[in-house]
């Protein structure tokens, strides 16, 4: 809340809930604060705005669980939480991001851009791994052929065993896919 008269509404609102029925309404996201994991929703029946109108079904504000960030602009349902003059976000038109993560700070983050990022992007992209098996065993090919000329008419051919080419199923982990 940017204003004097923002805080002033917020606190009417608040003193007010009291009085606010107990069910659900669908409303319009008017601003997300990605911080706190709240948002502001407007009731498309009209009255005023709902400040801090929380992402997930929870008091507190950490980022364990699913929690899904509402795009501003669209329709969201909105719910109370149980005894208390909080309100949650129970459905949503538009997801921008989604986070997901469990107690032991494993997260899963669907991005605005098209991403999904597992623990982050400090190791960069995930490869392909049907290209790289592609290029690597052409190389292995190429050094199996190699040889090497001496002066005069002498050919010097490797000795030993060929390096064998390489299957998606020696270097894989076949539990995360991806394309």
């Amino acid at each position: 809340m940017s204003n004097r008269s923002e805080q002033i509404a917020y606190l009417i609102q608040k003193i007010a809930r009291a009085s606010v029925p107990t069910g659900s309404f669908v409303g319009k996201v008017e601003g997300v604060n990605t911080n706190d994991y709240t948002c502001d929703v407007m009731p498309i029946s009209g009255g005023s705005i709902y400040y801090d109108v929380r992402l997930k079904p929870t008091v507190d504000s950490s980022d364990y669980g699913m929690i899904p960030i509402p795009e501003t602009g669209s329709y969201v349902i909105v719910e109370p939480i149980a005894r208390s003059n909080y309100f949650y976000i129970s459905q949503f038109t538009k997801i921008k991001t989604l986070l997901i993560k469990n107690a032991s700070g494993v997260t899963i983050l669907f991005d605005d851009n098209g991403n999904l990022l597992l623990n982050g992007d400090q190791y960069g992209s995930m490869i392909k791994i049907n290209d790289l098996l592609q290029l690597i065993n052409q190389f292995i090919q190429q050094f199996n052929a190699h040889t090497h000329s001496v002066s005069g008419s002498t050919t010097l051919i490797p000795t030993g065993a060929p390096v064998q080419t390489i299957q998606a199923s020696q270097v894989e982990n076949s539990k995360v896919k991806h394309g």
